[in-house]
């Protein structure tokens, strides 16, 4: 699958997570790279954990209580590491 599909099917899952609609889990099981470990990241990291993905955290410390205690209130898979390498592993 090219990255223009991967794309348009990440946008899709994410507008459909936010209007409530929920796809089969097959869809969504994909691994997604949130960059940081803030507001915004505590959000969405849970809530896409609980469709089914796979969630690393991309920290500029990824072993720091911050980091630690947002993948331990992530259901699911969720791991943390280096901003970099969590780009390289999402989907």
């Amino acid at each position: 699958m090219n990255s223009t599909a991967i794309s348009v099917k990440n946008i899709i899952n994410s507008l459909c997570l936010i209007a409530g609609l929920l796809l089969p889990v097959q869809l969504l099981a994909e691994t997604i790279a949130i960059i940081g470990t803030g507001r915004v990241a505590s959000a969405l990291g849970p809530r896409f954990a609980e469709q089914g993905h796979k969630i690393i955290y991309g920290s500029r410390d990824p072993n720091s209580n911050k980091a630690r205690e947002l993948v331990a209130r992530t259901t699911g898979k969720a791991a943390a590491t280096t901003q970099a390498a969590a780009a390289s592993l999402a989907d």
